[in-house]
């Protein structure tokens, strides 16, 4: 229960009217915490965190699609957890450097995940 409530505060940031859900919200997660400002995923990791939040997402529509938990490990529950912190923190402080709404912060996500592609060097906020 307490992984599907993680992901439900998390969804809320990136889970607008898109197709794609998987997509928007890796890579809304993994520009958040590599590129926040608070240096919570190394941009070396950037790639890794993106599936790695795929992966768990998967896991979150398993348990809620599915009624099944036991897939769900408690490692799993403290990473999502330690990530639902994490975004909490950086999107109030996006809010105080000017994002208006959580889609510029969206917006802004894609754009630094579509710069990443096989860059060495990472790409910076517009924010």
């Amino acid at each position: 229960m307490q992984f599907v409530k993680y992901w439900s505060c998390i969804e809320v940031f990136f889970s607008m009217d898109i197709e794609d859900i998987t997509k928007s919200i890796s890579a809304g997660i993994a520009s958040v915490l590599v590129f926040g400002g608070f240096a919570v995923v190394p941009f070396a990791d950037y790639a890794k965190t993106k599936a790695r939040v795929a992966q768990l997402y998967k896991k979150r529509s398993k348990a809620v699609h599915g009624a099944s938990h036991q897939h769900v490990t408690y490692q799993d529950i403290v990473e999502l957890s330690r990530w639902a912190a994490w975004l909490l923190v950086t999107m109030l402080s996006f809010s105080e450097r000017g994002y208006p709404d959580r889609q510029s912060v969206r917006k802004d996500s894609m754009r630094l995940d579509a710069n990443v592609g096989g860059s060495e060097k990472a790409p910076t906020h517009q924010g």
